[in-house]
Order: C-alpha cells, then structure tokens, then sequence
C-alpha cells in the first residue's frame, strides 16, 4: 500500500491513507507527510487489546466510517482497498458506495485454504480438522466477497488465483500483477545462477507460515542442487517455532 502511494505520488498525485497512530508511526519513516501525502488517523488507546482482537477491530469501525464519510472525493478519485481482511472491507464498502462516482479497487491477498486441507494440504492432498484460525480466514474473504462485488477492479498477484476470482466477481476487472517465479515455472531460460563469487544464490524472505511456502523451499533446493551442486540459500524472517 504504501509503495503505491509513493508511485503516485511521484506522478503528482494526491493520496489520503487511512490508518491508525500506531500505522502511521510506521508508515511515515518510509512515506513522510508533504503536500501530496496525508495521514487520516483512528486513535487506539491502552486497553484496546483487553478484550482480544476481534474487540479491537469492533472499536475501529465507527471512527473509521467517520473519517471516510468526510473525506472529499470526486469523479476521477480512486477508493484503494489494500486487505481483505476485517474491519478494513467495512470502511471500503461505505466509500465505494457513498461516492459511486469514484473509481474503486480491492487487492486480494491469498486465497484461504479448504477447511479440511489448511495450509499444508492444499496442494498435497493432506487433510486436518477445520481449526480457528482458517475459520477466521474465511470469514473475512466471505464478508469482503459480499462486500465488493460492486464494479470495481480486483488485483491479484497470483494467477492461480483468476478463475476463482471471475466466478466470485463476475462482474468485475480481474487484474493479475505479473511476478519474477511465473516466468520460472514454466520453464523458461533464466540468468538466476550466473557464475559468480556472491555468498548466496537464493534468498528467502517472509514470516515462517506455511501459507507462505517457506516449507516448500526444501524441495525447490533440493531440486536446484540437482543441476546446481554447490547452490546456497539463506533464510530470513521469524515465526512459528516447530517450522524454526
């Protein structure tokens, strides 16, 4: 989200991000407020989290919707949508529909796995009992689904995604951001091992979850080596213990 907001702004274009003070603490160290750049902040308070998160994010909604409500915007505007994830569908939903004359868009991060697959078994067959967290995950793509099916533009970077997207959104513009892997996948000529002297051929970056395929790695290693013997890979990032 953010470095969209830097790219137009370069172009000259007015952004309004809407986000909390804590958010903003963290966003304007790369994004800094100027004429072109504006923070319209929820405040949180010290005791938000007593009740658990979903409590907290119940407490955000309303001044959300305020401060969307008085924000004036006007036919060649854009309503970005950067998660899928609750309560931020709540303030989108109320823009798109109190300024229809603005352009919208929703990026859809990860499609949720099957319940009775989860994160492990989706593409190998492997089955578990639904638990919370998918449960959880569900929900929050059922609402946002619900929530924007009005026209606007849907961007994913995944085109495994894109059937799924046109049955949910069939009246909408699926867009699907091209990605450096796509083009490996299917086989074609790549200069990502060149002879050289660097330490590390592969990187790794992200939170360790398997959603995000840090348990695939092994075997994308593993297959590399066969052609490349003396390949090197580092891991950066932080998460679930038994994956460490």
């Amino acid at each position: 989200m953010i470095e969209i907001a830097r790219q137009f702004q370069g172009m000259g274009i007015n952004n309004v991000i809407l986000t909390t003070d804590n958010g903003r603490q963290a966003y304007e160290k790369i994004l800094p407020t100027n004429d072109l750049v504006h923070y319209k902040v929820i405040d949180t308070y010290s005791k938000e989290l007593k009740w658990g998160v979903l409590a907290s994010y119940l407490t955000r909604i309303i001044p959300a919707v305020k401060l969307v409500k008085k924000q004036a915007i006007a036919q060649g505007d854009a309503i970005i949508c950067h998660s899928e994830f609750f309560p931020n569908s709540i303030p989108a939903w109320i823009a798109s529909g109190k300024f229809r004359e603005a352009q919208s868009a929703k990026f859809f991060h990860m499609r949720a796995p099957s319940l009775f697959k989860g994160y492990d078994g989706e593409f190998t067959g492997k089955h578990q009992m639904p638990n919370g967290r998918l449960i959880h995950y569900k929900l929050n793509q059922w609402l946002y689904e619900k929530l924007t099916r009005n026209q606007t533009a849907v961007i994913t970077v995944n085109s495994y995604y894109k059937d799924y997207l046109s049955r949910a959104y069939p009246r909408n513009e699926i867009t699907v951001l091209g990605s450096f892997g796509e083009g490996l996948s299917r086989g074609e000529e790549s200069d990502i091992l060149p002879d050289s002297a660097k330490e590390y051929d592969i990187l790794w970056v992200g939170r360790f979850h398997a959603q995000k395929g840090i348990e695939d790695l092994l075997e994308v290693v593993r297959r590399v080596k066969e052609t490349y013997p003396n390949v090197r890979a580092a891991i950066v990032g932080d998460g679930e213990e038994s994956i460490r």
